[in-house]
Parts: structure tokens; C-alpha cells; sequence
């Protein structure tokens, strides 16, 4: 599993989902995902954010997810730092590869 302090490189590629325990809830500044596992409460901070992990069902690289969200180039590092912590964090999981 990914943690905080690896190098987002390669993430891009990568296919994840919330994790089966963290439930998501939109507000104005963006979401609040709740782990009902751990209790961990994370605010999303912005729209653009929140749309980027409600993309994430497993079926869309980190890649298309941020495309889709509207990420802009210059946000696209910040996005993946808080990707790779969530993560770390357990929040985010790597999807099963799909079957062809």
C-alpha cells in the first residue's frame, strides 16, 4: 500500500475507490469523508477535490478522474499530494485490476 511520503509519480496510473468504510458527505466547501472504521474525519476543502475522489469507483485511472474533475495543470501536484495521503491513511484503496 501507498503511504504520505511516497513519490506521486506514479499514481497517475493508478485505479482507486474509497475505501468500503468511508462514507461521503458534499458540503459547500467541498465533502467530509468519514471513516467508520478508523473514526477519521477528513475534510475535502474544495469542489474541485471532492469531485476528483467522487470519481474514483475503481474504473477510472487517478489520471482520467482528475481530467474529468477539471484539475488544472498547475493544481495537479497539490491534488495528488492529498490523493497519496488519503491513501496512506487507508481512506483511498487501490481497485482490483479489471478482467478482460
Amino acid at each position: 500500500m501507498a503511504t504520505a511520503t511516497q513519490d506521486t509519480a506514479g499514481l497517475g496510473s493508478a485505479r482507486l475507490r474509497l475505501a468500503s468504510s468511508v462514507s461521503v458527505r458534499p458540503e459547500a466547501f467541498g465533502a467530509l469523508l468519514y471513516d467508520f472504521r478508523t473514526r477519521k474525519l477528513m475534510f475535502l476543502k474544495t469542489p474541485r477535490l471532492a469531485a476528483v475522489v467522487d470519481l474514483m469507483d475503481g474504473a477510472l485511472t487517478v489520471d482520467h478522474c482528475l481530467d474529468a474533475g477539471g484539475a488544472p495543470p498547475g493544481e495537479r501536484a497539490a491534488l495528488l499530494a492529498v490523493l497519496d495521503h488519503l491513501l496512506g491513511i487507508g481512506m483511498l484503496r487501490h481497485a482490483p485490476t479489471p478482467k478482460d
